[in-house]
């Protein structure tokens, strides 16, 4: 499988048919552009390009978004301007937790640190398994562990407090005392 397959088949776990997504990228500049689920092999073509041009950070938006974005770049990639912002979800499918060792600014995790952020991964897919939610899908995040769960809810405030809670009470239960982990949730 090339990398191009494997990530046209990741997007396609969390992008439905009929959704549309945006790809954003961090190098020397920001880029961005807006893709709907027909033109995902596009848009990982674009993923391969900007992370080959030296972009350190590409990612994308697994939650729904309004479609009115696909007019400000339509199945291409080009300077950002302005971005999808969390008003732009239209509800949240994926609960994303994202577990990192907590370590000095513009630093790369160590190999220990990422063991013990993997540690924590696996206490926290435990604990939300005990209540009830299970099948996330786990990848790394370079330096540490996301886990995603599929989830159908509003994108609201009343969602929003909700997963902050859940993720505070995680962070309590889950933190690693040994190489301290934190845990968060990207909103998109």
């Amino acid at each position: 499988m090339t990398e191009l397959e494997r990530i046209e088949g990741d997007l396609r776990l969390f992008v439905q048919k009929g959704q549309i997504t945006e790809l954003r990228a961090f190098g020397e500049q920001c880029y961005s552009g807006w893709f709907d689920y027909d033109k995902l092999h596009e848009m990982a073509r674009a993923a391969v390009e900007l992370e080959h041009a030296g972009c350190r950070g590409v990612y994308f938006m697994p939650n729904p978004i309004n479609h009115e974005l696909l007019s400000r770049r339509k199945n291409e990639i080009g300077i950002a301007g302005k971005c999808t912002t969390d008003a732009d979800i239209l509800e949240r499918h994926w609960l994303l937790v994202d577990v990192d060792p907590v370590r000095p600014k513009d630093s790369n995790a160590t190999d220990d640190e990422r063991r013990a952020a993997w540690q924590v991964a696996l206490h926290v897919q435990s604990a939300m398994l005990a209540a009830g939610l299970s099948n996330p899908v786990i990848a790394s995040s370079g330096n540490g562990w996301h886990l995603s769960y599929p989830v159908r809810v509003p994108n609201n405030e009343a969602t929003k407090e909700q997963f902050r809670s859940l993720l505070n009470g995680l962070d309590k239960r889950c933190r690693s005392e040994e190489h301290t982990s934190e845990l968060q949730s990207r909103q998109y």
